[in-house]
C-alpha cells in the first residue's frame, strides 16, 4: 500500500523528532514524584538503542518483563525506533505461562529488573544497569526510522479458542492508522496530558505511549503501588490536570465512584473500550462533565488497538452502540451462509482493512487461523478478513450494535478470556471431574464476572481455597473465576452435550437472587 495515499503519517518520525531533534525541556513523563523531560527520556532511550545496536543478533525479539513504568516506556520506544520486535509480558501471569510466551515467540533477550534469566536459553539484561551504560552526550543516533510497512513490529498475547494463548503479530501501518485517526478526531495536541492506566500487555496501552510522545505531550504513569488504587488515580488527574483518559469501562467506574466533579473536571476526553459500557455510568458522566467528549472503543486485538468507535451522545440512554469503523477499514455482518445481513438482522462480525494484524505466531511461525477470504463482490478480488467471535447488527444509520459473542469467548474487565482455556485449567485439578465457565453481569458493580460450574470427583476433600491456590499457579489473575458453583451433574441438551445455555441461566439467576437479597 502507498502510505501517502492512505492519509496518515509516520508516528515514529514525530517521536524521534520530539526526543532527538527538538531537545524539548518539556515534561514527558510524570511518575510518583519524578518529572522526566523529553531530553532525559532521549538519553535513556539512547542508552538502550546503543546497547541493542551493538548486539550481534540483529534479529532480536525483545521480551519486556517490566511493570508499566518510565523504564518500560524507554525500552518500548527504543525498540520501536530501531524496528526491533518487542513483546510486553503480563507480569501477573504465573511463571509457566510467561515461559510459554517467551518460547512460543522465540524471544532472544529479556529486559527485566532481575540480574539473571529465569528462562532457559534466553539472555537477560537488567534495565537499571542498562540505563547506566552511557551518560555521554547523545551522538550518532540513527535517523533510519522504520517505515510504516506491514512487517511485524510488536507482539501481544490474547486468549485463544483452543485453550492456548494466541500471540498476535501487529504492524506499524495499522498502528499508525489508529494514532493518526484518533489524534485527528479527538483534536489531541501537545498541551494534552494523558494517563497510562491500562496494563502494558493490553492493546490500548500502545496508544498510551505512542500518542503523547508523537505529539510532544505529557504522560502521567501511576507508580506501581498506585496502579490499582482509584483514589490515587483521582489525585493524579487533579494534580496534573489530566485531559485524556483511555481505559476499560470498569476502571472508569472505579474512578467515578471515588472522584468528585472538582477532581476530574480537567478531563476533556474519556474513552472506554474492551467491555460492556454501563449506560447509567455514562448518564452520570454526562451530568458531571457536560463538556467532556465520551467515546466507546472496540475491536479485538487482531484489529490493532481499536478499529471501531462511537462518540456517545445524549440519545444513547439505554444502549451504547459499538459504532462505525475507523478510516481505511470495513466491518461486515454476515449470516451462516456468508451473506450480508440486512439492517437489524444479527450476524457475525468480520473486518477487512488496514487495521488487520499479520496473524498469529505459533512456535515462531505465522498462522492465519481466524483469517478468511471474503467473496462478497464478483467484480473485485476476494478480501482477507478477520472472523470475530463478536455478534451484532447494523441499525438504520449503518452503526453497529453489539449483541454478544460466541460462548467460547468471554470479556471480563476488558480482558478477552477463552472459556476453554479456563476450563482446561479447572479440569486439570485432581478433584474436578467437569467444568463450564460463563460470564454473568454483576448487578452490584455493573461489570462482568467469571463464574465456574464444576462437578467433583470427591466432594469431601474439595476446598475452594485450595482450588484458587492451584489456579493462581496456572492462570493469570484475570482468568480466575469470581464464583465457583458445585453441581451434582452437568445439565445436558437433547443431543447429549453440555447445555451451556442452561448453565448461563443458572449464573444469571444466582446474581439476580443475590441482588434481591442485598436490596431487601
Amino acid at each position: 500500500m502507498d502510505i501517502e495515499n492512505l492519509g496518515f503519517d509516520n508516528y515514529l518520525e514525530k517521536i524521534y523528532a520530539n526526543l532527538f531533534c527538538d531537545e524539548l525541556d518539556k515534561v514527558a513523563i510524570i511518575c510518583d514524584d519524578k518529572k522526566i523531560s523529553y531530553k532525559e527520556c532521549a538519553q535513556n532511550v539512547y542508552n538502550i538503542m546503543s546497547f541493542l545496536s551493538n548486539r550481534p543478533n540483529k534479529q532480536d525479539i525483545i521480551i519486556v518483563k517490566l511493570h508499566k513504568s518510565p523504564e518500560f516506556i524507554f525500552v518500548t520506544l527504543a525498540c520501536a525506533l530501531m524496528g526491533i520486535i518487542w513483546l510486553p509480558i503480563d507480569m501477573d501471569s504465573p511463571d509457566s505461562r510467561k515461559e510459554y510466551f517467551v518460547q512460543n515467540c522465540r524471544g532472544t533477550l529479556i529486559v527485566s529488573e532481575q540480574c539473571v534469566s529465569h528462562f532457559a536459553g534466553v539472555e537477560n539484561v537488567n534495565i537499571h544497569s542498562l540505563l547506566q551504560v552511557s551518560t555521554a552526550k547523545i551522538d550518532n543516533v540513527s535517523n533510519k526510522i522504520p517505515s510504516m510497512d506491514r512487517l511485524a513490529a510488536y507482539y501481544l498475547y490474547t486468549s485463544g479458542s483452543t485453550g492456548v494463548p494466541k500471540c498476535v503479530v501487529l504492524n506499524r501501518q495499522a498502528t499508525s492508522n489508529v494514532i493518526y485517526e484518533t489524534v485527528k478526531r479527538w483534536g489531541l495536541n501537545n498541551e494534552d496530558v494523558f494517563i497510562a492506566i491500562t496494563p502494558c500487555h493490553h492493546d490500548m496501552s500502545i496508544f498510551d505511549i505512542f500518542a503523547p510522545f508523537s505529539l510532544g505531550a505529557t504522560l502521567v504513569v501511576p507508580a506501581k503501588e498506585q496502579f490499582k488504587d482509584a483514589e490515587a488515580w483521582a489525585n493524579l488527574v487533579t494534580m496534573h490536570r489530566v485531559s485524556v483518559w483511555v481505559s476499560v469501562p470498569a476502571i472508569v467506574e472505579m474512578l467515578f465512584m471515588v472522584a468528585g466533579k472538582e477532581d476530574i473536571n480537567s478531563l476533556r476526553i474519556i474513552a472506554q473500550g474492551g467491555d460492556y459500557i454501563n449506560p447509567s455510568i455514562v448518564r452520570e458522566l454526562q451530568k458531571t462533565l457536560p463538556d467532556c467528549q465520551l467515546y466507546s472503543l472496540g475491536g479485538p486485538t487482531e484489529t490493532t488497538i481499536w478499529s471501531i468507535w462511537h462518540k456517545i451522545c445524549l440519545d444513547d440512554q439505554h444502549c451504547i452502540p459499538y459504532g462505525k469503523p475507523l478510516q481505511n477499514n470495513v466491518y461486515y455482518i454476515l449470516d451462516d451462509r456468508m451473506q450480508s445481513c440486512p439492517p437489524f438482522k444479527e450476524g457475525t462480525m468480520y473486518m477487512t482493512g488496514i487495521n488487520l494484524s499479520n496473524g498469529y505466531l505459533v512456535d515462531g511461525e505465522i498462522n492465519h487461523q481466524d483469517f478468511v477470504e471474503l467473496h462478497l463482490d464478483n467484480d473485485n478480488p476476494p478480501e482477507v478478513a478477520l472472523k470475530m467471535s463478536d455478534k451484532g447488527y447494523f441499525d438504520e444509520n449503518g452503526t453497529i450494535i453489539f449483541c454478544g459473542r460466541d460462548v467460547w469467548y468471554l470479556k471480563v474487565k476488558g480482558t478477552r478470556i477463552s472459556a476453554l482455556e479456563v476450563e482446561k485449567a479447572l479440569n486439570s485439578y485432581y478433584l474436578i471431574a467437569t467444568s463450564v465457565v460463563v460470564c454473568s453481569r454483576n448487578p452490584l458493580t455493573g461489570g462482568s464476572d467469571l463464574v465456574s460450574f464444576v462437578t467433583l470427583k470427591n466432594e469431601e476433600e474439595f476446598s475452594y481455597s485450595q482450588l484458587r491456590k492451584y489456579l493462581r499457579g496456572v492462570l493469570p489473575i484475570s482468568h480466575i473465576p469470581s464464583k465457583f458453583v458445585v453441581l451434582d451433574k452437568m445439565p445436558l441438551s437433547s443431543n447429549g452435550k453440555v447445555d451451556r445455555a442452561s448453565i448461563q441461566k443458572k449464573a444469571d439467576e444466582l446474581y439476580a437472587k443475590e441482588w434481591v437479597e442485598l436490596i431487601s
